[in-house]
């Protein structure tokens, strides 16, 4: 081999997908950092080693950025993905693309209460929603919650001492501004330590108090303010007052009957997914497609999604036994 033939295989380009891990890998060493709070907590020899972890917190942790091209594909892909959730999208997109023509580029939007009936997908799509955008999801149910704890954290001296939640998940994902969904708000258990969760939930959500939320775990004063909240509920009457206040509300009906194959075929590539199997080798008959589009059209996403599954499953097990 020439000179000439060993510098033009050097300066020959890298492989699409070689050249996308190396552009993504710039991006990360780039992205610029949050101090979640200064100095480094100090612990004594009787308090977990697991809390010794969150110290590299102080020195930050990276804020995901925005990039024009990759929100407007995501919101072109979760509309397709969830035409029904339009509102919500649009509320979100919007936001993130004004930011994007003003120069801001970390991934922020308002708090948002979601709200709508159950099995409509509000789940699935505030999953979908962080995968499309390449953002760490974080989901917390508040269904019956009967205290505070897991929210706030524990004092320091607790056996079972642990930080609060945003520093939890901050520690978890080594990313300033993941999106947390706190499920199902409006179900909050009548204990009588209910105010308090409400409480820090209104830090955490309020623009000047979440950035200086004071962690009783570690001794610290926390910026958490960068985190995107999305909370959901069936019934907003049945929030507090105080909170809902915070929230952009945002209501979304389930599909409407021209969606039937967009749900159809999400479901039905999620399951193959799972089994990791070609959705192709799952044909529908007559009879089991109108069985399906009755079912989809008198009930909920989650029982349309359970009979689906049930169809295929039979199709697996039969695609098992001929193989075999």
């Amino acid at each position: 081999m020439t000179e000439s033939d060993t510098n033009a295989e050097q300066k020959a380009p890298c492989p699409e997908a070689l050249q996308e891990v190396i552009d993504d890998i710039d991006r990360r060493q780039r992205r610029p950092k949050h101090r979640v709070f200064e100095g480094i907590p100090e612990f004594h020899k009787d308090d977990h080693h697991y809390l010794r972890k969150f110290r590299e917190l102080a020195n930050g942790i990276p804020i995901h950025q925005l990039e024009l091209d990759k929100v407007v594909s995501a919101m072109h892909l979760l509309q397709a993905q969830f035409p029904w959730f339009t509102p919500v999208i649009d509320k979100i997109f919007k936001g993130l693309l004004f930011r994007v023509a003003n120069g801001h580029l970390e991934f922020k939007f308002d708090p948002i209460l979601l709200v709508g009936p159950p099995g409509i997908g509000k789940t699935k799509f505030c999953r979908e929603l962080g995968k499309s955008c390449h953002v760490h999801v974080q989901f917390q149910s508040a269904a019956g919650s009967a205290d505070n704890k897991l929210f706030q954290g524990t004092a320091r001296g607790w056996g079972s001492t642990y930080p609060s939640l945003p520093l939890v998940i901050f520690q978890e994902s080594m990313v300033a501004n993941p999106i947390v969904i706190v499920d199902e708000i409006d179900k909050l258990g009548t204990n009588r330590h209910n105010g308090n969760l409400i409480d820090t939930l209104l830090q955490f959500t309020e623009p000047e108090s979440s950035t200086r939320w004071y962690d009783e775990c570690l001794l610290k004063t926390c910026d958490i303010s960068k985190i995107n909240w999305i909370f959901t509920a069936n019934d907003a009457s049945e929030i507090p007052e105080a909170l809902r206040s915070r929230l952009k509300i945002v209501h979304v009906e389930g599909p409407s009957p021209e969606h039937f194959d967009v749900v159809l075929e999400g479901v039905l590539g999620e399951f193959a997914h799972s089994l990791n199997i070609d959705p192709r080798f799952f044909h529908l008959d007559m009879e089991e497609r109108a069985i399906l589009k009755e079912t989809f059209l008198t009930s909920s996403i989650r029982i349309f999604a359970r009979l689906l599954e049930s169809f295929l499953a039979r199709k697996d097990d039969y695609l098992r036994r001929v193989a075999h």
